[in-house]
């Protein structure tokens, strides 16, 4: 049993954040968990909670500036993944990508049937206890030369010439491409998004202007390259027009290359919809980069907002419970929908919008032996870490998957100490969305963050 510091810095520095599935409380209001203590008033309602957290809204895969993870199809299947972020929070008290993801076969249970993490070193094991299993695709497979999730930027002349050898094609966000063909006196030029870019130089050094990572990058003349992103902005221009363009003075420039991978293997480049052969795992999410900006303010990246959720008393248990299939406003959407119209608005060709994350950071006093608990059942990715320490893990893209952590197990907690609680969710994928939250924990309110800024 690892001594834990029984308050987190983030929590001294009252810090807070929403993720999609949790909320984060108002100020002033009494704490979950009030029928077991007595407490609970909050404002006219006893034995009703208001908890206000902040959502991040993203944009699809295949729409302009779409985030890589959202409507990402793993290549190993949709279904529960674990290991997708570490087991501590970092520095800032965000997630930590771990890998690409675990895919349960059998989640592990406690005695009385529910799921449970995984077993780690800091939760207690008790008898009765059914581990599970599952597949971690530890091979990553084929390894390729070159640079992996690098940024790029840069001009590069490719003096195409009616040679039938590859030696120019773009592929547009949409699918279209541009080839060689395409390069003649009367073309335009184009500027737009870009999937990837095949092309072999034919300039001398000083007509290569590739910048990868922030530091030339030399080509050779004749050999193939193939950058591919999910999304970057380039421009196929001539710089002499002279009674037509040049053929010899075709470019592309990128101007916005991020998660970048520049090979001339073809197998290098996966669509982002399969794994990502850099990361090991089952490929649930496409890399630490894009996992990076969930739970971030990113300017062109999300839009941000807050949200109010109602939690209500259960009369049987005592319990707080929030309820998608309950509460008159997420009934009446048909699932946990708390941007339908708003931000980036609703995901193309439906009446919701299913692309956003959720944050919640709270903070709760430990009493000692009472069993307190708490649950989370839904989709998609969901992980609570109490104390900086990951207790729930409920990655992937799934159907409503349940899971409880019971304070007892964790052994380091004192009684009487505070602790910080905090809630990360994220609805990635079409064709549902539903959170359930039950405690029985004090949570307390904590004021809510102002956003750093609502980013479009």
């Amino acid at each position: 049993m690892t001594e834990r510091s029984p308050r987190s810095p983030h929590v001294q520095a009252c810090t807070v954040i929403l993720a999609a599935g949790l909320v984060v409380g108002l100020p002033g209001a009494a704490p979950l968990g009030a029928a077991a203590s007595g407490m609970g008033e909050s404002g006219a309602d006893a034995g009703t909670l208001v908890l206000t957290g902040l959502v991040r809204d993203f944009q699809e895969q295949g729409a302009d500036y779409g985030h890589a993870d959202m409507e990402r199809k793993p290549c190993e299947g949709f279904g529960h993944y674990i290991g997708i972020v570490a087991d501590e929070l970092d520095t800032e008290g965000k997630p930590v990508f771990s890998s690409t993801g675990c895919l349960v076969s059998k989640p592990p249970r406690d005695k009385a049937g529910n799921n449970i993490v995984p077993s780690k070193s800091y939760i207690d094991h008790r008898p009765g206890d059914v581990p599970g299993s599952w597949d971690c695709f530890e091979d990553p497979g084929h390894e390729c030369d070159g640079e992996h999730n690098a940024s790029a930027s840069g001009d590069v002349n490719i003096n195409p010439n009616n040679s039938p050898n590859n030696e120019f094609m773009l592929t547009k966000l949409n699918g279209d491409t541009i080839t060689r063909d395409d390069l003649h006196k009367n073309y335009k030029g184009y500027s737009g998004l870009a999937t990837m870019i095949r092309f072999k130089p034919k300039g001398n050094g000083n007509q290569n202007g590739l910048i990868i990572n922030g530091q030339p990058y030399p080509v050779d003349n004749g050999q193939l390259y193939i950058i591919s992103a999910p999304s970057m902005h380039v421009e196929v221009y001539n710089d002499k027009i002279v009674k037509g363009r040049a053929m010899g003075h075709w470019w592309f420039r990128i101007t916005d290359g991020e998660g970048v991978t520049i090979s001339g293997d073809e197998s290098c480049h996966e669509d982002t919809d399969s794994c990502d052969i850099a990361y090991a795992g089952g490929g649930a999410v496409y890399s630490p980069e894009s996992v990076a900006q969930w739970f971030r303010d990113v300017p062109g990246v999300n839009l941000s907002k807050e949200v109010a959720l109602t939690f209500e008393m259960d009369p049987g248990s005592g319990n707080y419970v929030f309820d998608d299939q309950i509460d008159p406003l997420y009934q009446s959407k048909g699932g946990f929908f708390p941007i339908d119209g708003e931000l980036y608005g609703d995901s193309a060709g439906e009446e919701h919008n299913y692309h956003f994350t959720f944050e919640m950071r709270t903070t709760f006093t430990h009493h000692a032996d009472e069993a307190r608990t708490f649950t989370f059942e839904g989709d998609d990715d969901v992980w609570v870490f109490i104390d900086g320490r990951l207790v729930i893990d409920v990655g992937g893209v799934h159907e409503p998957v349940r899971q409880t952590i019971d304070l007892d197990r964790l052994g380091w907690l004192e009684d009487g100490e505070e602790y910080e609680l905090v809630f990360f969710f994220a609805e990635r994928h079409r064709m549902m969305s539903h959170l359930r939250i039950e405690t029985s924990i004090d949570l307390q309110r904590v004021e809510p963050p102002l956003s750093s800024a609502l980013y479009d």
